[in-house]
């Protein structure tokens, strides 16, 4: 009967260890170190208080297990996996930035490795549907969007432009990821034409403003984090390709235009 009951208690434990992370899908905007803090006053203290209590024989109370000894060493391997678990969390961080790292510089070898293909290609022109290139793309960064809480408008109909169609992809591409990772949150990307020429326009900081303006710039700096590569890319792309470009900035909105090449 007492195996019975021990492998009960192990079943339970072993359920409640497998759905305690659970509530992290309702705890989303919490900071790591606020959820942390009361998982731990209730896994680490709360409930093992109350598992000893009952654990307790009757008529015994916790100051006698004390004194039966082992509870030092109890404490000393307590502390022991608490530090253990420190320091996998803190592994864990590390990692995640490193493979980030890791990925970023893989993003940045292959815009370059695309950007010396695209070049050699400038020939190689045909007819390219700009909603249907535009909607492709907006699609791969529907996830980040929606993390984000962007609203994306996509009010192009029947635009066609005669250019590369591996030149124009990248060129897109940069520009709808770029407007999207570096909108503000709750903000709205729009994709139009206006006046004979295509606009991606995105609400975002006067920050993320300085930094377009930087990467465009004759003396570019690369010092600014983030989209410098992605940019570096949509420039080249667009002065090799003699396209003639311009960007607006006003009240928090950017609004990026370009004049591609109509079909004849």
């Amino acid at each position: 009967m007492e195996i019975i009951i021990g492998l009960i208690i192990i079943a339970i434990g072993s359920f409640c260890q497998s759905s305690s992370y659970v509530p992290i899908k309702k705890v989303k905007e919490w900071s790591w170190e606020s959820f942390w803090l009361i998982q731990g006053v209730f896994a680490w203290l709360v409930f093992p208080l109350l598992g000893a209590l009952l654990g307790i024989p009757q008529g015994g109370s916790l100051f006698d297990l004390w004194g039966a000894g082992g509870a030092p060493m109890s404490i000393f391997y307590g502390i022991l996996w608490g530090v253990g678990g420190l320091t996998f969390g803190l592994s864990m961080r590390y990692l995640g930035v490193a493979l980030g790292i890791v990925d970023e510089l893989n993003y940045h070898i292959l815009q370059i490795l695309s950007l010396s293909s695209v070049q050699e290609l400038r020939d190689d022109r045909e007819e390219i549907d700009l909603l249907q290139m535009t909607q492709s793309l907006v699609k791969d960064y529907t996830l980040l969007a929606k993390k984000r809480e962007l609203q994306i408008d996509n009010s192009l109909t029947y635009q066609q432009a005669y250019l590369n169609p591996s030149v124009m992809k990248l060129i897109l591409s940069n520009l709808i990821s770029n407007a999207i990772k570096h909108s503000v949150l709750g903000g709205l990307v729009r994709i139009g034409e206006r006046e004979g020429e295509l606009f991606i326009e995105n609400s975002c900081s006067s920050e993320e403003q300085e930094k377009l303006a930087q990467s465009f710039s004759n003396n570019a700096s690369r010092k600014a984090k983030g989209s410098g590569m992605g940019l570096f890319v949509v420039k080249s792309l667009l002065e090799h390709e003699k396209l003639p470009y311009r960007f607006e900035m006003e009240d928090n909105r950017l609004t990026f235009f370009i004049a591609f090449p109509k079909v004849a």
